[in-house]
């Protein structure tokens, strides 16, 4: 058999998901005679009609309520290959879940009530689907047997689920009538619909060709982490990650993103020792010819296909949470293993899922479709052309839960010359013989570039911080932006138009102190949110932070890392410290 095929089905709530999904694994022998049994006898004590639906609701409280509230993982298997079902719910409270379900499904099952025809959360799931990319679509038009079989309510519900997923240029495989109760046309054909000249559903589904092409892609791998060995002479650095797209195997050369470091394979490990190739879906690790400097977050890429490194993006989104969204509201867009910052720069079209018409609406509600411009603190990755959607699809988090998702579309970054310059600097970068991590680890810190703003005490603090931290061991550097400017910059005026130009030699300066593993502490008079997006382009994931010093203060419509109330230079110090080593920037 082929590998697995991951399946989901979504529909409105009582249309008959998990009645179909229960009666075709009863009628696959999927599920135990015995299993069968005692969901009928639990029926039978609490004085309920029997359902199919109770084979995998298996939680109590979706049997008391009849509702189905997790999405639930299933496999069964055909003459041909194997599949996983994920039976998501339809309720729209939990609409999140069945997010979660689709986005891992290669084809989607909508179910449809044969009586109700198509509902609000049907067109829902149905631009939901479109919304995630996925490529292969049935449609189960359920009940037939409670409309008689008759030929005709099959054929107007037919006509107009078929215009509605064209709109949303939906490739239905197949329309069916099937009975989730009876089994009709699920796994053969049934002479009750003799009108029907289709395929049963199952043997739909084998018909289809759901080959997958991502080991022919270009490689690309999302760094899970980077791990360091020392015992019994094993000097090892292993980078570890899933790969999502294409093959490697050792001499092949890699290039890192975003900061464009190079290196070529030495070794790929696996949990049984060294392997000579791996290809998409594998979970590996590889060591690396150089010694080069990389961090969970990054992107292990292909260096003849380079993806689109932008931190200024149109994406699509449906949003999930109660509080609505606005212009500058503050997210986090988690795509793969990185977690970016960013704010909503601008609303271009907020879409009423009832109709797919665009609505006059400026602020995005829960259940909403909308696409938006976002500014993200530091440049993301993703890929414009290559079909895979891993590297164009994220999740929004807010109040540190995901309420809601995206697909990104495009790039409208304007600083695409200063990523270009930094990659090359990384890449022509020779570095000394102690390296970065090393000094991080002897001092027990990370290094990192602290920008201070704010109240006029900010500089007593930072001279106050730089001490405090060095008498206990720690190497940091304290510097005010008067120095740079009549120093570093004393050839460029301090206007305007100069300030892009002030901040990258700023960033290279940092870049410069971080390679130190220098804590490296600058005081500003003000930061604007561009000022960060610059600063944020030249340097490591995590390596700024931003703090404020006095009454908290907002950087624009977004809130610094670290907020200080107060000017008592001992309290503010004692506060940014204990703020570091949350962060893990101090580990001493």
């Amino acid at each position: 058999m082929n590998s697995v095929v991951n399946i989901v089905f979504c529909g409105h709530v009582d249309h008959g998901k998990s009645t179909i999904v229960g009666r075709l694994l009863a009628e696959l022998k999927v599920v135990s005679e015995e299993k069968i049994h005692t969901v009928k006898q639990y029926c039978e004590n609490n004085s309920k009609p029997f359902e199919y639906a109770f084979l995998i609701d298996a939680l109590k409280d979706e049997r008391s309520q009849g509702i189905t509230i997790e999405a639930a993982r299933i496999f069964f298997g055909s003459s041909k290959r194997n599949y996983m079902i994920l039976d998501a719910p339809g309720h729209v409270d939990f609409i999140k879940n069945m997010v979660t379900g689709a986005a891992r499904a290669d084809v989607a099952v909508i179910v449809l009530d044969a009586i109700q025809g198509v509902q609000e959360n049907t067109k829902r799931h149905i631009h939901l689907l479109e919304f995630l990319g996925i490529r292969q679509v049935f449609v189960l038009i359920n009940k037939i047997d409670q409309a008689e079989f008759n030929e005709e309510v099959f054929v107007k519900i037919k006509t107009e689920i078929s215009q509605l997923t064209h709109r949303l240029n939906l490739n239905v495989s197949h329309i069916i009538p099937v009975s989730g109760y009876y089994g009709d046309n699920l796994i053969h054909r049934s002479s009750k619909t003799s009108w029907y000249l289709g395929p049963s559903f199952l043997d739909s589904l084998d018909e289809v060709n759901f080959e997958r092409h991502e080991d022919t892609l270009p490689f690309r791998m999302w760094v899970q982490d980077v791990y360091k060995f020392t015992e019994n002479n094993d000097s090892r650095r292993i980078v570890a990650g899933c790969i999502a797209s294409g093959r490697i195997a050792p001499e092949m050369e890699l290039t890192f993103y975003p900061s464009g470091k190079r290196s070529r394979i030495k070794t790929i490990e696996s949990l049984s020792g060294p392997i000579l190739m791996a290809a998409a879906g594998e979970s590996i690790g590889f060591t690396l010819q150089d010694d080069i400097f990389i961090q969970r977050g990054e992107i292990a890429t292909d260096p003849n296909v380079k993806p689109v490194l932008s931190s200024r993006i149109v994406a699509k989104i449906f949003w999930l949470g109660r509080q609505s969204l606005g212009i500058n509201s503050e997210l986090t867009v988690k795509i793969g293993t990185a977690n970016i910052k960013c704010r909503i720069r601008s609303i271009i079209e907020i879409f009423d899922v009832a109709t797919l018409e665009k609505t006059s609406e400026d602020v995005i509600r829960a259940n909403q479709f909308a696409r938006l411009e976002l500014e993200l603190r530091k440049p993301i990755l993703f890929d414009q052309e290559n079909d895979c959607s891993q590297f164009k699809r994220f999740v929004l988090v807010r109040d540190y839960a995901i309420q809601g998702g995206g697909m990104i579309e495009e790039s409208t970054d304007t600083n695409r010359v200063l990523y270009d310059r930094v990659i090359n600097r990384n890449q022509k970068w020779i570095g000394g013989a102690v390296k970065r991590e090393d000094r991080e680890s002897k001092f027990e810190q990370k290094s990192c570039l602290l920008l201070v703003t704010g109240a006029d005490s900010r500089k007593l603090i930072c001279s106050k911080l730089e001490r405090t931290l060095f008498a206990i061991g720690h190497q940091v550097f304290y510097l005010g932006m008067g120095s740079v400017i009549h120093g570093l910059d004393a050839d460029i005026s301090n206007s305007p138009v100069e300030r892009e130009e002030h901040l990258r030699r700023l960033a290279e300066l940092s870049h410069i102190m971080l390679e130190a593993g220098m804590i490296f502490v600058v005081t500003t008079q003000s930061i604007t949110q561009e000022d960060i997006r610059i600063l944020s382009s030249a340097l490591p994931s995590s390596a700024l932070i931003t703090i404020s010093i006095g009454d908290e203060g907002t950087l624009e419509a977004r809130p610094f890392d670290i907020c200080i109330c107060g000017t008592d230079e001992e309290t503010s110090v004692s506060k940014i410290i204990e703020e570091l080593k949350a962060r893990e920037v101090l580990q001493k």
